[in-house]
């Protein structure tokens, strides 16, 4: 089964490979109201599974994201500023929250932000399903089905919007099940070694943000960052890539990561 596998990559800070990078402008985060750090010390073992973010990791979507942001409202004046205002913060609004604050702000009339919504959503569908054709993950898919790898999606968007975009994608074969919210990404993790029949040690979270690799340490589940050198983790990842299909190129040192 051929299957791509370049990319950056560095464990514990070492380069063993090299590969392009990407822009990655938006990507929203989740909260985390869970403590399971009092759980047990759980030693590594096989993965049984994989718990892919998907905007900046199985697709090069934040740019398509951010632009349509932008476009959905270009007709209002002031409103570029106040998006540029709002994404700046530590912790950006949702879509929702983003469009809810240009409307207050502008004074619309009342379900303005629902139209810009959906707008935005069709917008977001149609190049994200667009970029596909130049990523290739497919073939990675395929190769760790065949090792009997069970997969699945974990992101922070809207989970129903988000599982239209896959049915139609050529993801939609090797996908499991996609999560969202309104659940936070650990109580999806949990969802997700339950539906894989696996302990939560056995799943392996593979995103590009910080809230990523904040569930899979709180979830204990083993973490490898997707690092094109933009500086979005809080703490360095003890094991990157620099793109998605680099993954079966450091899958034994993956599953040789300690549980958290």
């Amino acid at each position: 089964m051929r299957a791509a596998v370049q990319g950056l990559v560095r464990q514990g800070g070492r380069t063993i490979g090299a590969g392009p990078d990407e822009v990655n402008a938006v990507n929203d985060v989740s909260e985390f109201p869970h403590d399971r750090s009092n759980l047990p010390l759980t030693e590594p073992g096989p993965l049984k599974a994989v718990a892919f973010d998907f905007d900046g990791t199985l697709v090069d979507s934040n740019d398509i994201k951010r632009q349509a942001l932008f476009d959905v409202v270009a007709d209002l004046d002031g409103s570029a500023e106040i998006l540029t205002e709002l994404l700046a913060l530590p912790d950006p609004p949702d879509r929702y929250g983003l469009f809810a604050a240009i409307a207050e702000r502008l004074d619309q009339p009342a379900g303005r932000d629902e139209a810009w919504i959906a707008d935005y959503s069709a917008r977001c569908e149609a190049g994200i399903l667009a970029r596909f054709g130049s990523w290739p993950v497919v073939p990675l898919l395929e190769a760790l089905a065949e090792r009997e790898i069970a997969l699945f999606i974990n992101s922070a968007t809207p989970q129903a919007d988000l599982r239209r975009v896959i049915a139609r994608s050529p993801l939609a074969p090797h996908i499991a099940e996609t999560f969202g919210k309104p659940a936070n990404k650990v109580d999806n993790l949990g969802a997700i070694s339950q539906a894989a029949g696996c302990t939560l040690a056995s799943v392996l979270v593979v995103g590009d943000g910080e809230d990523d690799r904040l569930a899979a340490e709180r979830a204990r589940c083993r973490f490898v960052g997707i690092d094109r050198g933009e500086d979005r983790f809080a703490e360095p990842p003890e094991l990157t890539i620099g793109r998605v299909d680099g993954l079966l190129s450091v899958w034994e040192q993956a599953e040789a990561l300690p549980v958290p």
